[in-house]
């Protein structure tokens, strides 16, 4: 069970690193 969450939750963890890049990018372009 460990084993199992711990393989997915780095691909969740990059998904939420890849969204707050592409957020804060958006947030920038809306600012300039």
């Amino acid at each position: 069970m460990t084993e199992s969450t711990n393989i997915n939750a780095v691909p969740h963890a990059i998904d939420l690193n890849i969204i707050a890049l592409n957020g804060s990018q958006y947030i920038s372009i809306l600012l300039h």
